[in-house]
């Protein structure tokens, strides 16, 4: 199976995705969800093997003033992005990866694009938004952003073919809450 068999990627995520944009929209005061990328197809040589797992990044947040994590074209728009594309490609010199081709799913915790820094303090998910939600705020955005990886993992799994899959957690919160979120969307 190709990476984009169906025409709309994310079928079964769409309404999920929507409704977290716009419960993050609220909950963010205002700010704008990015879209979550699709990934482009592989060159055949690495599509042959690359297995049936999907393969997910989760971060903490997107760039300031960036859309998320690719260019127009696929490539990584940041400096930490941009070091996992080039780690990914030393490892297969042969083919020259674009960004959007290493993951099948990129995923963060603020879903929108936020300064770096807040009162000259680094930018913190919990500091900075979740703890400042009311418990209905909190539980609005945790349902909304479970109910987008359950749609995900359908479509993985319908659409892709997908069996299981390997998820790289870059950060401390990312490591502390991505696994909690993914646990919510697929119960053991």
């Amino acid at each position: 199976m190709s990476f984009v068999e169906k025409k709309d990627h994310w079928e079964y995520a769409r309404s999920f995705l929507e409704t977290h944009a716009e419960t993050f929209g609220q909950l963010s005061g205002g700010n704008r969800a990015h879209q979550l990328p699709v990934p482009k197809p592989l060159p055949q040589q690495l599509a042959a093997v690359r297995g049936d797992r999907t393969i997910i990044l989760a971060l903490h947040y997107p760039p300031p003033r960036s859309p998320g994590y690719l260019t127009s074209t696929g490539d990584a728009t940041d400096a930490t992005t941009r070091l996992l594309a080039s780690a990914v490609n030393k490892a297969f010199q042969e083919h020259h990866l674009r960004f959007a081709q290493t993951f099948d799913v990129i995923g963060d915790l603020y879903d929108g694009p936020h300064d770096f820094k807040v009162d000259g303090r680094d930018f913190n998910f919990e500091t900075h938004f979740f703890d400042k939600l009311s418990p209905e705020e909190q539980r609005a955005w945790w349902e909304t952003k479970v109910g987008t990886l359950i749609g995900i993992i359908v479509d993985e799994i319908v659409q892709r073919g997908r069996k299981g899959a390997d998820v790289l957690a870059m950060g401390v919160l990312p490591r502390k809450w991505w696994p909690e979120l993914l646990a919510a969307a697929v119960p053991l």
